[in-house]
């Protein structure tokens, strides 16, 4: 292999793109550009075909293709993935997620903006946050339990890469030595997603989850709730051993 083509290989980070969108990887071939790399986003019908050398990405949907020429990949996160354009006198940015959805912007010179501001309200719109945060090991780490009142009524996220529901909204959690509460966006999985969505406003909690540090100046950092131990209308051990004593 060239040294020029080894270069470009190494730039487009291959074995980073494979771990941001968890997809399958084979070998795409084109007439026109060689042979580059296939990703295949489990059963979502999305798939991208990499070809570094040429500077070329393709992504295929269940609806749709887009050929993009002239591109560089610029950023990789979490879940997702963004390539960009090279040319200088319009900037065309495509962004693919680990869940099979592709958003492309073409427009002059627009600024570098995050996944977030693309698709919407942040956790609400994106692929919410991992229930199953790991650490760099790859190990699961510790969940962490907080107090606080709901800021914003919880509303309906997108559905977890397991295709289970979700909700969100914003947490204002009281930390021990801490003059001002600490807010989250916090999005609400499992069980709990149902009991988030009939909280109201200034509702107490206390939430078990995962906090996860926002990756960008300016954002909420999130938090990722996996466990409610207590919510107004959650009836207590004691009641429940009363109800049960007394043939309720």
């Amino acid at each position: 292999m060239s040294k020029e083509i080894s270069s470009a290989r190494g730039e487009w980070d291959i074995e980073g793109i494979y771990y941001a969108l968890r997809a399958d990887m084979d070998q795409a071939e084109s007439v026109a550009y060689g042979v580059g790399t296939r990703f295949i986003i489990g059963q979502t019908g999305t798939s991208i075909d990499l070809f570094p050398e040429a500077a070329h990405l393709q992504i295929t949907t269940k609806h749709s293709q887009i050929l993009a020429y002239r591109v560089k990949l610029s950023q990789i996160e979490p879940n997702w993935v963004m390539f960009e354009s090279t040319d200088t006198e319009a900037k065309h940015q495509y962004f693919i997620e680990a869940s099979g959805d592709v958003c492309y912007l073409s427009c002059p010179q627009v600024p570098r903006v995050s996944l977030a501001e693309i698709f919407g309200q942040a956790v609400g719109q994106v692929e919410p946050a991992s229930e199953e945060a790991t650490t760099g090991k790859g190990e699961k780490s510790s969940t962490v339990v907080v107090s606080g009142r709901l800021k914003t009524k919880v509303k309906e996220g997108k559905p977890d890469r397991k295709g289970k529901p979700t909700a969100w909204g914003k947490l204002a959690v009281y930390e021990e030595g801490a003059r001002d509460a600490h807010l989250y966006l916090a999005s609400f999985h499992r069980h709990t997603t149902i009991i988030a969505l009939g909280l109201a406003v200034e509702d107490h909690i206390t939430a078990e989850g995962y906090p996860h540090p926002a990756k960008e100046e300016g954002k909420l950092d999130t938090f990722s709730v996996i466990n409610l131990r207590q919510y107004p209308g959650k009836e207590s051990k004691e009641q429940k051993s009363w109800a049960t004593r007394n043939g309720r």
